[in-house]
């Protein structure tokens, strides 16, 4: 028994686990980045999620709910969603409704390691204005853009994780 969030979560288990659980709401994406920072751990991650922040997490490129979130669960998982469980289903009985995702790490890192905090940085900054252009949240110019193959006006919420890792690496040159 111990605070998940200031547990050395690596070593509880002597082999990859899988871990299932029902996590507290308020503070569920936190509980899932902590995991994540111990990814090699984990052969498998089942959550219960409320249902908005499951579909952040599942969000694909184009949508509205698309975001920084959605880039740094696909990149370092193949999300599947389970079911979703209506309020109904709880008591006492509650309005919101819950999803169930399972994560499996991806087998193989799409950057070195050391690169992957910068990386993630980049994402976040590309993400912070919502409503912005690529190039008013970065500092790519229209030129810069056009020249990797982009419009001027894209957005990052209509970026691929193959996309943000391209952009990255032209910035680290």
């Amino acid at each position: 028994e111990a605070d998940v969030l200031k547990t050395e979560i690596g070593a509880l288990f002597e082999d990859r686990a899988v871990v299932v659980g029902n996590l507290p709401y308020n503070i569920s994406i936190k509980i899932f980045e902590r995991c994540t920072n111990y990814i090699r751990s984990f052969k498998r991650l089942v959550f219960m999620f409320q249902k908005e922040a499951a579909d952040r997490l599942i969000a694909e490129p184009g949508g509205k709910i698309y975001s920084s979130l959605s880039v740094y669960a696909a990149y370092h998982y193949e999300i599947k969603k389970v079911c979703r469980i209506g309020g109904g289903n709880f008591f006492p009985k509650t309005k919101a409704s819950s999803s169930v995702l399972e994560f499996t790490p991806h087998e193989r890192r799409l950057l070195p390691p050391e690169q992957e905090d910068g990386f993630f940085d980049f994402v976040r900054s590309c993400f912070r204005l919502k409503r912005k252009t690529l190039r008013n949240n970065t500092s790519f110019t229209a030129d810069s853009l056009k020249e990797l193959g982009f419009s001027e006006s894209v957005r990052a919420e209509q970026l691929s994780i193959a996309d943000f890792i391209r952009l990255y690496r032209e910035l680290k040159i």
